[in-house]
Formats: C-alpha cells, sequence, structure tokens
C-alpha cells in the first residue's frame, strides 16, 4: 500500500503480492487517516481482508486510527523502513508502472478506467492475468472475447509458482551482484546513521532490533527512530568528522559534491591537484576510492 502524487492529484495504491492485481483510488486530495480508512474498507468489502498491510512509514497510514482500524478489521499493518524504498519494493515498482499508466492516458485524455482495466487482464510473467490469478476468469473488457475465453477457469497453480520463482531468482540474482552482507548490531551498541540518504552521519545508540533488517535508534538528543541498516553504520568504520554545536557529526567519505560543510583535504592523496581540479577556493577533498571531489563554485564565498 502506497500513497502517490500525480498532476495534484493523490491515489492510494494497492497491490496484491501474489496476483499482481491492484487496485487505485483517488483521495480527492484528502490525505487524513479517516479518509484512508474510508477507502480500504471499500476495497477490503470487494475482496476481502488481507492478512498484512506492507506500507511506508507516513503518518497518516500509521496513526493510531489506522491501528485502531487494523484491530477492528483482525489484520496487521507493516511500516516499512523510513527512507528505504526498497522494502515497500512491490508497491513502488508497480507505482512507476502506473505513474506511466495514468500519465500516458491523462495526456492523450483517454479512459484511466479502461486503461486499469487493460492492466488486470495483462499476463505476467508470461502466464496468467491478474483477474485469472485472483478471481478464476478474465474480465470481460472492450476487446472481443469469445465465450471460451470469458468462462471462469481454475488456473494451474504449479506452473505460476514455477514461473513466479524463475522470475523472483532472476531478479536476486542480478541484484545479490552488486551487494554484501550488511553485519547485524547489537543492543545498546554506539552506531553512526542517517537521518535522510546522503545527510551527514550522526552518533546514536541500538535500542531494539525490528523484525525485518532495521532497528530502533536512541539520538543523541534522545529522540528514537526506527532505520534499515543500511543507514547504520558501525563506530569503528572510517568516517570523516565535522564539530556541530550540540554533538559531534560524521560523514562517511562519498563521491557526492553538493556538501554544506567546507571539505577536510587529504594530505595522503596520492595524486596531487592539477589546475582542471583546483576551484576558486582551493579546497581539495579525495575520497577513499581516490577519486578527487572539489567544493562547487556556489560556495566559494562560504567562510569557515
Amino acid at each position: 500500500m502506497d500513497i502517490y502524487e500525480l498532476y495534484g492529484e493523490h491515489y492510494l495504491i494497492l497491490v496484491d503480492y501474489y496476483s499482481k492485481y491492484l487496485e487505485v483510488m483517488s483521495l480527492n486530495k484528502n490525505l487524513t487517516s479517516k479518509n484512508i480508512i474510508e477507502k480500504l474498507k471499500s476495497i477490503f468489502a470487494r475482496h476481502g481482508v488481507p492478512n498484512i498491510v506492507i506500507c511506508d512509514s507516513g503518518t497518516q497510514l500509521i496513526s493510531q486510527e489506522i491501528i485502531s482500524f487494523t484491530h477492528k478489521w483482525n489484520f496487521e499493518i507493516k511500516p516499512s523502513s523510513p527512507h528505504h524504498q526498497q522494502c515497500n519494493g512491490m508497491a513502488e515498482r508497480t507505482i512507476g508502472t502506473i505513474k506511466k499508466l495514468l500519465k500516458k492516458t491523462i495526456d492523450d485524455k483517454e479512459d484511466i478506467y479502461l486503461a486499469l482495466l487493460a492492466y488486470r487482464n495483462t499476463p505476467v510473467y508470461n502466464s496468467y492475468t491478474p483477474s485469472q490469478i485472483l478471481m478464476s476468469r478474465i474480465l470481460r473488457d472492450n476487446m472481443p472475447r469469445t465465450k471460451e475465453q470469458l468462462t471462469p477457469q481454475l488456473i494451474n497453480k504449479e506452473r505460476y509458482h514455477i514461473k513466479l520463482k524463475e522470475a523472483r531468482d532472476k531478479q536476486k540474482f542480478y541484484y545479490d551482484r552488486h551487494t554484501t552482507n550488511r553485519p547485524e548490531f547489537e543492543i545498546k551498541e554506539k552506531i553512526y546513521y542517517q537521518e535522510k540518504p546522503g545527510s551527514i552521519w550522526k552518533p546514536g545508540e541500538i535500542v531494539k532490533k525490528e523484525k525485518d533488517r532495521s532497528y530502533t535508534i536512541k539520538t543523541a538528543r534522545g529522540t528514537i527512530l526506527r532505520r534499515n541498516k543500511i543507514h547504520l553504520r558501525r563506530r569503528g568504520e572510517e568516517v570523516e568528522v565535522y564539530q556541530n554545536d550540540t554533538e559531534q557529526e560524521e560523514r562517511i567519505p562519498n563521491e557526492t559534491t553538493n556538501q554544506r560543510d567546507p571539505p577536510i583535504s587529504n594530505p595522503t592523496s596520492p595524486d596531487p591537484p592539477n589546475a582542471k581540479t583546483q576551484d576558486i577556493t582551493g579546497n581539495l577533498y579525495t575520497t577513499r576510492y581516490g577519486r578527487i571531489i572539489t567544493q562547487p563554485i556556489r560556495f566559494g564565498d562560504y567562510v569557515s
């Protein structure tokens, strides 16, 4: 489950993990939990109540009203790690598809609902359509259909499961080629964390390990946050240290150039600075991979 915006209009999207069947509903610019609950009730009344709903950590999706609704309707809502969209990859990937679909239909002034109907009648993984998997039938649309095609028929589950496993294994294979296993953290372990991807690294402490790859942490100011371990680092890892008025902040060397703080030059850099890498302030910074980074020209009048 997720909320996305297109041309100033907000939509609620739900995707069934098994069949890839989707539901899209306009929120009419009303992003309150009450309105979202009404939309969910309408969807659940048609398809039944799910066991688990995975969503992002938006306040309107994990509010007390939503929690009370889950208890009353007997299902669990599982928020993904903040600032880590891969945890809600199914919805995020489908959102990308639906955005292209809706944008094209709106730009071409076509019928959005016919486009959604066509999507539900399109085979997934070269096997069955979402409507066949969920309802055991092809939905009648504006395309010519024979009576036999519209006759309800159970799918071959073994065939679908094989296609589903093949697709997941292929996706995992290509994803794992560029990843490494990240170590687990201990309770009360001192760590560094990022509030947002690419932001300054700050000191914190592990409080609790969640069910997935995320942890509850306590910041130096006493704030409790939840972060995926991709946004956590051990204290012993190499970091660049900066001082703040209230707490010590760290940044792991990276290859971005939109830094707000003046970089610390690396005297052990194997490559001497030259005219191409010298900016108007003369500040140079070498990453741990040996790449030379210069301070952006727009920060040339920055005074430390």
